[in-house]
């Protein structure tokens, strides 16, 4: 089974481990939306014609750069949160080990950081948001279809 350590209880192939999986799975699912939505950030505002304005903020632009990542995580917290319920729901019930939990929680953590700093790298330096989803996506499927042809 799927992140099962404790195979006695009959809480774990019951609905609590269902709803940890169905949340694992959406928020697999997620991370690249994040990416995706940093992707487009910049070259939305290039394309309104807001950048200029953005820019001459008397702050430095890193400032602006990290206030769009942070938006882009911001806007799936929702997903996000279920996952941590999900993940104590397992806890709690034994159907998922404790280093289980906050290595999910790690690799999450990690993922999201990757695919919004990713996304957002490729909005600054890519000319449209065509082609920032675009080489995006291919970065995505390569690094999870990559390993399994080698």
């Amino acid at each position: 089974p799927f992140l099962c350590v404790n195979t006695d209880n009959i809480w774990i192939d019951g609905p609590v481990n269902a709803v940890t999986r169905l949340f694992l799975i959406a928020a697999v699912l997620a991370v690249p939306v994040v990416g995706v939505r940093a992707a487009v950030s910049v070259t939305e505002e290039r394309a309104k014609q807001t950048l200029l304005s953005l820019l001459t903020l008397p702050v430095p632009r890193v400032n602006v750069l990290w206030a769009k990542a942070r938006g882009t995580v911001w806007r799936t917290r929702g997903l996000f949160v279920g996952v941590v319920v999900a993940l104590a729901l397992g806890l709690v019930t034994g159907g998922l080990h404790a280093v289980a939990v906050v290595g999910t929680a790690a690799l999450f953590a990690g993922y999201t950081a990757f695919a919004a700093a990713l996304g957002l790298w490729l909005s600054v330096r890519g000319g449209s948001s065509v082609r920032a989803v675009l080489i995006y996506a291919a970065v995505v499927l390569i690094t999870l279809i990559g390993p399994a042809l080698t």
